[in-house]
This record gives structure tokens, C-alpha cells and sequence, in this order.
């Protein structure tokens, strides 16, 4: 009963917001389904087992699981109303069919920004002297703590700024190509898609092609529940391909404990429970700003959870990017009880409010052809704008990427310095003697 308990609620956190968009063309919706598969549906009976001996923090994460689960459908439901009614202000790039000007100022940011993100990446690996991929210890690598401590910290700002670059850019490159088949778009999103996985960032790298995937299968008309399915397994397959990618040494043997070596986000929910349990270090809101910084403080969203999980302080030897918890757990650790609805409402209201405007403005193009690029662009609008304010409880400075290549992609509107006309010379009256 436990384990249903607990698995409906993360399916309601999970995929909640498809009860606002029921339609094929929901890209979120089909990333939500395969999200859940794979880290919790599939992990779940391993991950318990491994936990049995917890019963009293299991039966605590189930409660705050369901009563965030049930005051997301509140702030779902509240920030669909929201997005129904609320009107559009300014020109978006996906909210009409893409030709002419709007798709030549579209190519001509993706292109731009693209270089951008590329040559930052470039430009960061030399100035660390490695290539996470192919160092000896590539987790270490990955992360810069360690022996890679000294040379990550160099250039740390300007990779992180690559990474996040290509990251949101890559589908957009992808569904670019897809429409014009120039050979550049083609070789800008390889590159992208190189420069990723060389860091070792396997789901920016996967995430992008995924989406563009899903673009093609909607614009193809192909039925939701096989689109689904791809997702499912495509989020499963790519779980498991992580181990070889990162990990060496034995793995275990069994697909779903495989899986949930390589998803921990359920093992790490109940560690950082039991840590906070024990603790019971509230933030009381302090760790809402303190990740947009670009120091590290005992604040900073990724420190705190890591602190609250094993105890320590210091992590400049501890490989690891943070811990992904839900809503409900940054509530409950912030204000208890009344912080898992408050949190939980406030990023239901958000993600309901920026899908039903989404949505909404994307049916005029539902039969365009061409299809793929507006939901590329919609889906990048999203992420970057609604989807980082659901998230509000965990904000990096990765985010401010997201929400400037969100504007540049989705804004349809250009931006020029116009030089103000100098005062012309005074005339001299002329006088007739």
C-alpha cells in the first residue's frame, strides 16, 4: 500500500500537467511519461527493497509526496484558468507559421547562438587542458573536484555557459536542418551534440535530439500511444547506456537495479529525507536565490541538499552535480508541512499557467507544414521561461541561459540602437534693408 501510495503521487508531480494539454503535440507530455518510467516506475521496487529497513522515513516521503501531490492539482488547475484567459502582449516566433522574415530571423539567431555555445565549450576545454570524456577519471572530470579541481575552477563560468548553450539550442538546430537541409544546421547541431556528450553531459545531449524526435512524430501524425512508447524506452535505453558512459567497475546484474544505479533521484529522495529527519536544518527560504550566485555558499540549493544527505561540509572532493528533489521535499525542508503545499501549488500554478498559453497559441499552426520548428521553439519558450519559474525552488545560474536563449528564439521581434537625428544648425533671419 505503501509503495502505491507513494507511486501515484509521484506519477500525479510527475505527469500531472497532461491533464491540461490532451493533445499530440504536447512535447512535455511524452518527456514526462518517459521521465517517470525510468527514474521512479522502474527503479521503485529496487530502490525500496534496498530501504526496507527505513519504514518510518518511507511512510513520512509517501505523506509529503501525496500532499504535494494533491496541492499540485490545485495550483494546476488554478494556473489553467490563468493561461486560458491571459493575453498575449508580444509576437512569438511559434505562434504563427513560420516563412519569410520570422523564419529568416529565427535561422539567423539559432546559427548565431549556436557558434556561440561552441566556441565557449571549445574555448573552455582548452583553458582546463582536459576533456572530461577521455580523462582518467572521467567522473571526477565531469565535475571538476579533485585533480581537476584547480583547472575546472579556471574556466568554469564560460563551460557552464557552453554547456547550457548548446543544451537549449540543440532542437532548434535540429528541426532547423529538418526544414531547410542545409548541410550547416547539420554540422552546428553534430558539433552541439559532440561537444556534450565529450563533457559527459549524456542527458543534454540525449534531451535535444529527443525533443526534435518528437517534433517529427507529431508533425507526422503518428498515434500519441506509439509516440509514448518511443519515449518510454528511449528514456530507458538511454538510462542504462549512462553506466557504460560514466561508470566503471561491476554493475549489477538486473535491468531495473541497472536502471536505478543509473537514476538515483528515488535513493537520493529518501537519503536526503532521513538526513533533514535527523538534522532538521530548516532554510526557511534561504536557498531560494542563493543558486543564481556564482560562488557557493551553505545556501546554494546543490550544497545544502548535499550537506543535509551525508553530512559533510566540504565537496571540493565530491563528485556529484546535486540532488533532484521534487517540490514537496524543498517545501517540506524549508518551512515543513505548509512549505510542501505552498511549494507544491506554486509550481503546479506556473507549469499549468505556461502550458495552457503554449497551447493555446500553438493551435493556429497545427496544420502548417513545418510544423517540427514551432514546437521546437515552443518547447524552448517553455523551458525558459514557465518551466523555470515551476522550478523555483532549485535556481542555478544555468537558468539565466535558458531564459535569454528562450527570449532570443521566442521573441519575434528585433531589437535596434537607433541613433537620435542631431539638432539641425539654427537659421539666421535674413533681413532686407
Amino acid at each position: 500500500m505503501l509503495t502505491l501510495q507513494a507511486l501515484l503521487a509521484l506519477l500525479t508531480l510527475t505527469c500531472g500537467p497532461v491533464l491540461l494539454w490532451r493533445r499530440r503535440d504536447n512535447v512535455a507530455g511524452y518527456l514526462a511519461a518517459g521521465f517517470f518510467v525510468a527514474t521512479y516506475l522502474i527503479p521503485l521496487a529496487p530502490t525500496l527493497s534496498a530501504n526496507h529497513l527505513q519504514h518510518r522515513t518511507l511512510i513520512l516521503y509517501a505523506d509529503i509526496l501525496s500532499l504535494g501531490a494533491l496541492a499540485t492539482l490545485a495550483g494546476l488547475w488554478l494556473g489553467g484558468q490563468i493561461g486560458a484567459r491571459s493575453p498575449n502582449r508580444v509576437p512569438l516566433t511559434f505562434a504563427a507559421p513560420l516563412g519569410g522574415a520570422r523564419a529568416a530571423l529565427v535561422a539567423t539567431r539559432v546559427r548565431r547562438l549556436a557558434l556561440v555555445g561552441l566556441l565557449a565549450l571549445a574555448a573552455a576545454f582548452v583553458t582546463m587542458g582536459y576533456i572530461p570524456y577521455f580523462a582518467a577519471d572521467r567522473t571526477s572530470a565531469k565535475y571538476g573536484v579533485g585533480p581537476y579541481r584547480a583547472s575546472f575552477l579556471r574556466a568554469a563560468i564560460v563551460y557552464r555557459f557552453g554547456l547550457a548553450v548548446c543544451a537549449a539550442i540543440l532542437p532548434v538546430l535540429l528541426a532547423l536542418w529538418y526544414r531547410h537541409r542545409r548541410r550547416l544546421d547539420l554540422a552546428l547541431a553534430a558539433l552541439a551534440i559532440g561537444g556534450l556528450l565529450l563533457s559527459l553531459s549524456r542527458e543534454s545531449a540525449f534531451l535535444g535530439p529527443l525533443v526534435f524526435a518528437v517534433g517529427v512524430a507529431v508533425e507526422r501524425r503518428l498515434r500519441p500511444v506509439l509516440i509514448a512508447g518511443f519515449v518510454v524506452a528511449g528514456f530507458s535505453v538511454g538510462a542504462l547506456l549512462s553506466l557504460a558512459l560514466v561508470q566503471t567497475g561491476p554493475q549489477p546484474t538486473a535491468v531495473a537495479s541497472r536502471i536505478a544505479a543509473s537514476a538515483p533521484d528515488l535513493r537520493d529522495h529518501l537519503g536526503f529525507l532521513r538526513g533533514f529527519e535527523m538534522r532538521h536544518e530548516l532554510t526557511y527560504g534561504r536557498t531560494l536565490l542563493a543558486g543564481l550566485t556564482f560562488t557557493t555558499g551553505p545556501w546554494e540549493p546543490s550544497t545544502y541538499a548535499l550537506h543535509t544527505l551525508t553530512g559533510f561540509r566540504d565537496f571540493s572532493d565530491f563528485a556529484s552535480g546535486g540532488l533532484r528533489l521534487p517540490a514537496p521535499l524543498w517545501g517540506y525542508a524549508s518551512f515543513g508541512w505548509p512549505g510542501v503545499a505552498m511549494f507544491s501549488a506554486v509550481s503546479g500554478l506556473f507549469a499549468g499557467w505556461g502550458l495552457v498559453k503554449v497551447r493555446r497559441l500553438l493551435g493556429p499552426c497545427l496544420a502548417a507544414p513545418g510544423f517540427v520548428l514551432n514546437l521546437t521553439l515552443a518547447y524552448v519558450f517553455y523551458e525558459g521561461t514557465f518551466a523555470v519559474l515551476s522550478e523555483f525552488y532549485f535556481l542555478t545560474s544555468s537558468v539565466l541561459v535558458r531564459v535569454a536563449v528562450a527570449a532570443a528564439l521566442g521573441l519575434a521581434v528585433r531589437v535596434a540602437l537607433v541613433r537620435a537625428p542631431a539638432p539641425a544648425a539654427p537659421r539666421l533671419a535674413a533681413h532686407h534693408g
